[in-house]
């Protein structure tokens, strides 16, 4: 071997080993997602990949997410009502609303494999609290078995939804941008309040709320009893904390949504309860002003 040919493939393995030890640590296609709640910051960077798993309607979810400038998975999660991560999926348009639970594995990947009730284009938030950085939602656009664009319009806003034998009235559905507001919530089966509520995923209920035009998110638990009309921290559109509800404690059939509503625009609001051993999602259509 020639002394030239020697320096060549002397720097060729250099750069190769430069390559080997710069890329990330994980390799699968996946897009980074857009930071998606109004408040702080965007302190990590979370990668989402979604592929068929051979059926229609069945996709494996693998997310990753890591410290800014950093390629390896962060591990160390807090625990947030009863989950590390809750992948949340809402159709283009609106109206298909998917509440998932990725697993962390131990290479730092959250991975789960789901059927998805309508095929269509989504937007994905991976809502995740790694501890000693504070909750941090990122948004994924991803085409789940349908690429077909579907805008979504903004309805009239509305405050009484019917899902399976339940009418759920809300106490309003207008609020006011920047301060922070109160919805009281009430759920009846038949002309009676429901009797038959049980907690779900340590609340009483999960409520996210989608801007329409800008897509922010926010993931508010509602409370109960005499906390329900008390003042709370507030952190973006939602309270900070709510007492935790075990699957099989019983909940009222009036309880409170406390939201801090930082941007006008029209958003829809999905209430997802447990009725009976069936977990319900009631929507909403919410002006903030």
């Amino acid at each position: 071997m020639s002394y030239i040919r020697g320096i060549h493939l002397y720097k060729t393995l250099l750069a190769l080993l430069l390559t080997m030890t710069i890329a990330p640590s994980f390799t699968f296609a996946a897009e980074r997602g857009a930071f998606a709640i109004n408040s702080g910051t965007a302190k990590i960077a979370s990668y989402l990949s979604a592929t068929p798993t051979g059926k229609s309607h069945r996709f494996a979810f693998d997310i990753v997410e890591t410290r800014i400038g950093s390629t390896s998975p962060l591990h160390d999660f807090v625990v947030d009502y009863d989950k590390k991560l809750h992948l949340v999926l809402v159709s283009e348009d609106l109206k298909t609303f998917e509440h998932l639970h990725p697993v962390l594995a131990a290479d730092g990947h959250f991975r789960g494999t789901f059927d998805i009730a309508r095929t269509a284009r989504y937007y994905a938030y991976a809502d995740s609290t790694p501890k000693g950085l504070g909750q941090q939602v990122f948004r994924f656009g991803v085409s789940l078995g349908n690429d077909e664009r579907m805008a979504a319009h903004a309805g009239s806003p509305f405050a009484m939804s019917t899902v399976g034998p339940y009418d759920i009235q809300l106490s309003t559905d207008s609020l006011k941008a920047g301060r922070e507001s109160i919805i009281d919530v009430r759920l009846y089966e038949g002309k009676r309040p429901a009797s038959d509520l049980h907690g779900y995923l340590g609340g009483a209920a999960h409520a996210v709320f989608i801007n329409a035009t800008t897509l922010t998110y926010a993931h508010v638990h509602p409370v109960i009893g005499n906390e329900a009309s008390e003042p709370m921290k507030m952190d973006g559109m939602g309270a900070m904390s709510a007492p935790a509800i075990s699957d099989t404690g019983h909940v009222p059939p009036h309880y409170a949504l406390h939201v801090g509503a930082q941007q006008p625009g029209r958003y829809k609001l999905w209430l997802q309860f447990r009725g009976g051993s069936t977990l319900y999602a009631a929507p909403f259509w919410i002006a903030v002003r």
